[in-house]
């Protein structure tokens, strides 16, 4: 199976995409640089192609998004290979979010059929291969309050500079 792959600058910084025969397999957060963002693409083995129309199509979406644009990304198709089912579910679940709104880890939880789940919600979040597709900064803590961003209370900067974007968003 071919992955292709781009990588591109934004006004949040770097970001990559790969994209298999299943859809998006994977979407890098921002990076300060090119060579980092590489790095975590692993280009090894797969095929750049910036002429792929459907990664072409998401890599402009995403850009928009990162401007300042409202962008609906429900129809981008993704590649849950090695998801389980309540895995699948939960990202399914948070893309479903409102825009520019707020869910906790209890809330996704229940919308993902397991009402107590909500740590199990909290991993699956942190290790989220879709970051802005899947809109895991919109899951905030219980009271309201930012918690853990990717598994790291270092990384809250972005998850407070996604929720910004989105409140000051242009419609």
């Amino acid at each position: 199976m071919d992955i292709l792959f781009t990588i591109f600058e934004t006004e949040l910084g770097w970001i990559g995409l790969e994209k298999t025969n299943h859809g998006i397999s994977l979407v890098t957060f921002p990076q300060k640089s090119k060579s980092k963002c590489k790095s975590l693409i692993g280009t090894v083995n797969k095929i750049s192609n910036k002429s792929c129309s459907e990664l072409s199509y998401i890599k402009d979406q995403i850009s928009l998004y990162a401007s300042g644009v409202k962008v609906d990304f429900s129809s981008v198709k993704l590649d849950y290979t090695g998801h389980t089912k309540f895995s699948k579910k939960t990202l399914e679940a948070c893309r479903d979010v409102p825009f520019g709104e707020r869910r906790n880890y209890k809330w996704l939880a229940n919308q993902s059929g397991s009402a107590f789940a909500y740590r199990a919600v909290g991993q699956i979040m942190a290790k989220n291969k879709f970051p802005i597709i899947v809109p895991c900064h919109r899951i905030v803590g219980s009271t309201g309050k930012l918690t853990g961003f990717r598994g790291k209370n270092n990384d809250l900067d972005m998850k407070m500079k996604f929720l910004n974007l989105e409140q000051n968003i242009k419609t």
